[in-house]
């Protein structure tokens, strides 16, 4: 994280026209500008210029905020969005546009005293936007696939909540996090909150200790029992399933041996 020392801090003058966020561009075409409120009366410009972006606040010098950026691509260059839920706007960056994906750097704002601090965070973030809930949304696309990372604010802080990772196009691995940054997985049907659940469709399958064909184990499962999908292996060849019914069984299974299923019902053979 940078913390911008006191001396790059200003006192922030009372304004008394209610401006909203304005975008500008430079004579030369290399300066793009943009501007808007961070809290009542705290009024930013952020410019663009070439590989270099800077701020003032209601006609200070201009301080450099950040460089070595890539210029190009449709996102818009500068967002304001309150992430930590603290009534006050922070600020995003493009850094880098590639195809469908928008790299930001996030800066949080700090107000303290009447002076004004922006603190870099140390991830990127992809197209970010916010959710009906008001949480922060990272999008990263892969192919066609997008990792999703919502984080939430709360009074202050802010942290990740839910890492969302498709795994092929049925699957992905939902991970929620605590505000001490301790997740816990499952797998759920792609783009739902429904635990993803199977019916054996083979006459018979060994279950596996390991993500691979096991010569020890004896145990199997048979043509229309319901499993729990816990875990995968790659982009689905292996499948780590809990079986319920009577005995509770964890174990790995082929893809090929198994049909995923929403409903929870299986047909016995």
């Amino acid at each position: 994280m940078k913390l911008l020392k006191s001396k790059f801090s200003v006192f922030i003058v009372f304004l008394l026209i209610n401006l909203s966020a304005q975008c500008y561009a430079g004579v030369d075409g290399n300066t793009e500008g943009y501007s808007s409120y961070l809290a009542n009366e705290f009024f930013v410009e952020v410019k663009l210029e070439r590989d270099k972006y800077w701020f003032r606040i209601v006609g200070s010098e201009w301080v450099l905020l950040k460089e070595g950026v890539q210029r190009g691509g449709r996102a818009k260059e500068v967002l304001f969005m309150d992430v930590n839920d603290n009534d006050v706007k922070d600020v995003f960056l493009k850094v880098f546009e590639a195809g469908s994906n928008s790299l930001y750097a996030l800066f949080i704002t700090e107000i303290r005293n009447g002076s004004i601090f922006f603190v870099e965070q140390d991830e990127l973030f992809g197209s970010p936007y916010a959710n009906k809930q008001g949480q922060l949304v990272s999008v990263k696309r892969e192919g066609p696939f997008s990792t999703l990372e919502t984080y939430k604010g709360y009074q202050g802080r802010f942290y990740k909540l839910e890492l969302r990772e498709p795994i092929n196009s049925d699957l992905e691995r939902v991970t929620i996090y605590d505000k001490g940054g301790v997740g816990k997985f499952s797998i759920k049907f792609l783009g739902s909150n429904i635990n993803a659940g199977a019916c054996v469709v083979v006459e018979r399958v060994q279950l596996s200790n390991t993500p691979s064909v096991s010569k020890d184990s004896q145990a199997y499962l048979v043509k229309g029992d319901v499993v729990s999908i816990l875990d995968v292996q790659g982009e689905g060849e292996w499948l780590k399933v809990l079986y319920s019914a009577g005995n509770i069984i964890e174990a790995w299974v082929p893809q090929d041996s198994i049909e995923l299923n929403e409903a929870g019902h299986c047909e016995k053979s």
